[in-house]
């Protein structure tokens, strides 16, 4: 099925810097309203009618940390929080709610890194569309939007080498670091095999590079492998997963 989706939107959000001495501290909220207008190309255009609709994106963020060395991967103590809610107000009914956070504490050596990350995802009972999903799910598998979902996650990670070796004047290393990490997504739906809860969990190792391009943008990049502790429903088979894992935005 083939169709054209616009959607154009405006907002208004309010960034507040309340860092004092050692302490970063930021408040960030603010809401965007959307006119989302899908059109069906033929000839699924005899089948479903043209439909527009207006939703509010309501969002606000948190997050707090102390200084930190160039060589620290992260903080050594830092939280953030985000909320995130988005309900139609015009031409259908639909809502959808996303509550994540991270903790971050020192590791078992110098420049180590624990993180813990929690997160939860709630659609509307009676949403006849799907909105687009920020859930960071289970590393490894292909996601749904389903109707509820729960994430605890936990990455310790840790420097490699810096190799401070640059290549062509074009890109510079910086550090290589790795990262070990578990994750344990449970989903509320309505499954095809007449269950209502799914467990997916993963667990698994990456090496990251942290470079910069041409003297002037910093951009990390890796190599993930996953595996798999629980069926991918919606993806391949087997357990075993290799990735690429890039920016998905550069400037």
């Amino acid at each position: 099925m083939y169709w054209n989706e616009t959607d154009p939107y405006a907002g208004i959000e309010f960034p507040l810097n309340l860092s004092q001495g050692q302490q970063i501290t930021g408040l960030d909220f603010g809401s965007n309203v959307y006119f989302s207008q899908t059109n069906f190309q033929a000839p699924y255009n005899r089948q479903f009618k043209s439909s527009n609709y207006t939703y509010l994106d309501n969002y606000v963020s948190f997050g707090t940390r102390i200084q930190q060395a160039r060589q620290n991967i992260y903080p050594h103590f830092a939280q953030n929080l985000s909320i995130d809610y988005k309900v139609a107000v015009e031409g259908l009914t639909a809502n959808q709610l996303l509550v994540s956070g991270n903790l971050f504490f020192p590791g078992l050596a110098t420049n180590h890194s624990l993180v813990f990350n929690l997160a939860y995802q709630q659609k509307g009972s009676n949403n006849v569309i799907g909105f687009t999903n920020n859930f960071p799910f289970a590393r490894g598998y292909f996601a749904e939007n389903l109707h509820q979902m729960d994430k605890f996650g936990a990455d310790y990670h840790f420097p490699i080498l810096y190799p401070d070796a640059g290549v062509a004047n074009t890109i510079y290393f910086l550090r290589i670091r790795g990262n070990a990490f578990f994750d344990y997504t449970r989903t509320y739906d309505n499954f095809s095999d007449g269950s209502n809860y799914k467990n997916f969990r993963s667990t698994g190792l990456a090496v990251f590079f942290d470079t910069q391009w041409f003297n002037q943008v910093p951009i990390s990049f890796g190599f993930r492998y996953a595996r798999l502790l629980d069926p991918d429903l919606f993806g391949f088979s087997g357990r075993n997963r290799f990735e690429v894992v890039l920016p998905v935005a550069v400037f």
